[in-house]
């Protein structure tokens, strides 16, 4: 019997939603893709969401909010900050 697999849109959402715990998400735009071939064949996607909740009720603490120009400099990994240079802070 064959697997079902979840479509990308739907899986960035519910990705989304258990990361933060923000419920109230909508996905929007597909804003771009990172394909990682140091840290292994890494396929990351990024899409644009629009929240509806405050952030306040995020439960965990290890997430935060910042500006974009900010992110860019917290981000950990090159290639993350390359993306949001080039999609993101243009």
């Amino acid at each position: 019997k064959k697997k079902e697999v979840e479509p990308l849109s739907q899986t960035a959402l519910r990705e989304f939603q258990e990361e933060t715990g923000l419920q109230n998400s909508h996905l929007g735009y597909k804003i771009g893709v990172i394909r990682d071939r140091v840290r292994g064949r890494k396929i990351t996607f990024y899409w644009a969401h629009r929240n509806t909740q405050e952030h306040s009720i995020l439960h965990d603490e290890a997430i935060i909010w910042v500006e974009l120009s900010e992110a860019v400099r917290k981000m950990k990994h090159n290639s993350e900050k390359k993306f949001l240079k080039k999609y993101i802070t243009n």
